[in-house]
């Protein structure tokens, strides 16, 4: 299941020096989740002679998202178009702060719950950024040129990012590993 897509529009006549990048995401389906709500705070890149640069940083505000709403096409934007400086960039962070988890009729944990809330252990998932000539390359990076606007596409892959413990029917549990990828 891939998870995240970079696309290059050139602007000759807009300002040189620093480019765009704008985030989007996505998601495949899971027939037990009924419902996969996450909430993220932060997003920032590393990378580019810069450190870490925000890209959205709402601790007070932050996205609250349904997964499943992003199936079959739908992307939500998450940043809007972003100036950043030009640089080659590696890393993308998205600060997860919570997940709520319901399952689908039929399903239940073993306790006979249907819900369950969720944090990410380490508060933080990274994606691996690679631009259009190294897309099997996971090691490269996105280079942002001045004019240039870049789009990335994010799967938030809900199937992998929850991981059921015990029958699917009746899970003990289920651990949060969130899984974004980026899709070619």
């Amino acid at each position: 299941m891939d998870a995240f897509a970079v696309g290059c529009a050139s602007d000759p006549n807009g300002p040189r020096g620093d480019g765009t990048i704008q985030v989007l995401l996505t998601d495949f389906p899971l027939e037990a989740i009924e419902s996969a709500e996450v909430t993220i705070s932060r997003i920032y890149l590393t990378g580019g002679g810069e450190g870490h640069v925000d890209l959205f940083n709402g601790p007070e505000e932050p996205h609250q998202m349904e997964l499943l709403d992003l199936q079959n096409g739908v992307t939500l934007d998450l940043t809007g178009e972003v100036p950043i400086p030009e640089g080659s960039y590696g890393q993308l962070r998205f600060v997860v702060d919570e997940a709520r988890l319901a399952l689908a009729d039929g399903y239940t944990f073993a306790g006979g719950a249907s819900d369950i809330e969720l944090t990410v252990p380490s508060g933080f998932y990274r994606v691996i950024l690679h631009g259009e000539e190294d897309e099997e390359d996971d090691s490269g990076s996105v280079v942002i040129e001045g004019g240039e606007t870049t789009v990335v596409l994010v799967d938030f892959d809900v199937a992998a990012s929850f991981v059921f413990q015990g029958p699917l029917e009746s899970p003990i549990g289920v651990l949060f590993k969130p899984v974004l990828m980026q899709l070619p």
